[in-house]
């Protein structure tokens, strides 16, 4: 609920991606250390709500850059995110047997996060076309 309201206030939806990316390879980075399970399941609160949001901007991401045309995109978006949901245990699963804590695994998944911040950053942004529409209407207005 919260994330759309910041995206109708955003030009670039990649800045709020890049911020819930940060906040949720923190999170996992930081899970082997919880000390009490108070702190591990906020941490677990902190990455279900990234995950949730980054899904959202991305899916509004989508929305704006191929408009009318966002069908086969969005299935294909989907489509990953069951994969991820897939992979993820697996990798886990295969780093429990490394470490004894599956610190390992926490820190694996904090650096595909890495991966799709430098992605966020180095690719371009469709700005929103509201904040777009509004800023062409200023400048015609004042020109």
């Amino acid at each position: 609920f919260a994330i759309g309201f910041i995206l109708d206030a955003v030009r670039d939806p990649h800045a709020v991606l890049v911020a819930l990316l940060v906040l949720k390879a923190a999170a996992e980075l930081t899970m082997p250390f919880s000390s009490d399970l108070e702190s591990l399941g906020f941490q677990f609160c902190i990455i279900a709500f990234c995950g949730n949001a980054i899904a959202t901007v991305i899916l509004t991401a989508v929305s704006w850059t191929y408009g009318e045309m966002m069908g086969p995109q969005m299935n294909v978006l989907n489509a990953v995110f069951g994969v991820g949901a897939s992979v993820a245990p697996l990798l886990v699963a295969a780093f429990r047997d490394v470490s004894a804590r599956g610190v390992f695994a926490y820190w694996a998944i904090a650096c595909v996060d890495m991966v799709f911040i430098v992605a966020a950053v180095a690719i371009p942004a469709t700005t929103n076309p509201r904040l777009a529409a509004k800023e062409d209407s200023r400048s015609e207005a004042s020109g």
